[in-house]
């Protein structure tokens, strides 16, 4: 009856742990990447449970031969040498600083004057979206190109990002929307890839004080 418990209660805990990880570092919120952790998430706890319990039996095994006397906890031990796979993985629901996004998503330098930053993401079969919006000085908008090399465009009337006005339509909870001075500027970088690459677009006002960066890599 104790083994019986000890494997219900490990498994649950683990695939609580991988479930809740992947979710949250799959998407910008928990419910954002709960479908990426449905598939991925349940086929990794799948595959990978029963090779941390043996591994856990074989610890066991070789710490009794080394000491000549079983260990504390013997029956319990093996079952749970899961644990520090599981908190890595709950670590990824710790969100990210700004900063971290900033340098993650758009570039290394940060600027001092970075601020109001608002994020979202989404990944699943090998692509991913992310939208940012943040506020800086005009002084330090270079900061923004230094990573990549971009191609400028500027239209007078609004540059409009097609793909943040799909991700936000019938969707008034989205946490990026558009400022109220139009986005005049685009800086757009594009590198090839085997399912189509990686794209980064940076939409600024004119005084480009007020950025909003679409990346998608597929």
């Amino acid at each position: 009856m104790k083994v019986r418990f000890h494997v219900v209660a490990s498994f649950l805990l683990y695939a609580i742990a991988i479930i809740v990880g992947d979710a949250c570092s799959a998407g910008s919120t928990f419910r954002e990447g709960m479908g990426h952790a449905t598939i991925f998430g349940t086929f990794f706890v799948v595959v990978t449970f029963p090779m941390l319990v043996g591994i856990g039996f074989f610890l066991r095994w070789a710490a009794e031969r080394l000491l000549h006397r079983p260990i504390p906890y013997r029956s319990v031990l093996p079952w749970f040498v899961h644990v520090p796979v599981s908190l890595a993985f709950l670590s990824s629901a710790i969100p990210d600083s700004p900063k971290t996004l900033f340098r993650q998503y758009v570039a290394d330098d940060v600027p001092h004057s970075l601020s109001e930053v608002r994020y979202w993401r989404t990944s699943g079969f090998g692509n991913s979206i992310v939208v940012m919006s943040f506020r800086l000085a005009p002084s330090e908008f270079s900061k923004i190109l230094s990573r990549y090399e971009y191609t400028e465009r500027s239209e007078s009337d609004g540059v409009k990002p097609q793909l943040l006005a799909q991700l936000t339509e019938g969707r008034p909870d989205f946490p990026i929307s558009l400022p109220a001075s139009p986005l005049v500027y685009e800086y757009s970088h594009s590198k090839p890839g085997p399912g189509g690459g990686l794209h980064i677009s940076h939409y600024a006002t004119k005084n480009k004080d007020y950025i909003i960066t679409v990346r998608t890599y597929d």
